[in-house]
């Protein structure tokens, strides 16, 4: 019991982290398991409307010169 005791915090670290935690206590069983199953961090993105669908598409290359051109400009003072 001391050990568990001692090392309660990790084994519910490592159950939040996804892995599956078991407990012998007294003849029983137990598992340590979060509420809600652990999620990742890309699981929260949402998907984001296009902001310009009638512009140009990649294959036009007409806007890279004109970007090129503004940076040259801003890097000029460095």
């Amino acid at each position: 019991m001391e050990e568990f005791r001692r090392d309660l915090f990790g084994l519910v670290d490592l159950a939040m982290a996804g892995e599956e935690v078991w407990v012998t206590y007294e003849g029983g069983r137990f598992r340590i398991a979060p509420e809600q199953p652990p999620y990742e961090k890309l699981s929260r993105i949402t998907p984001m409307d296009l902001i310009n669908t009638d512009g140009p598409g990649l294959e036009d290359k007409s806007w890279k010169e004109e970007i090129m051109l503004e940076w040259e400009r801003s890097w000029e003072g460095f």
